[in-house]
């Protein structure tokens, strides 16, 4: 098969810490919980998402 290079982002001491995400962490907390705020790209669009709660917000382009 055919490996896809893909980006991943992880904390500043990785690989000691297991923090790792597929998506962008876009530096604000989330007004719901205080959980990590992550950017994610749908095909609709990109779409700003908490990694600990339901939290989302359409991102304006």
């Amino acid at each position: 098969g055919i490996k896809k290079k893909r980006l991943f982002y992880g904390c500043g001491t990785y690989p000691e810490c297991d923090f790792v995400s597929w998506d962008k962490p876009i530096g604000r907390k989330c007004p719901k919980c205080e959980g990590m705020l992550v950017e994610k790209k749908l095909k609709k669009g990109v779409q700003v998402q908490c990694i600990s709660c339901d939290y989302e917000e359409e991102q304006q382009m």
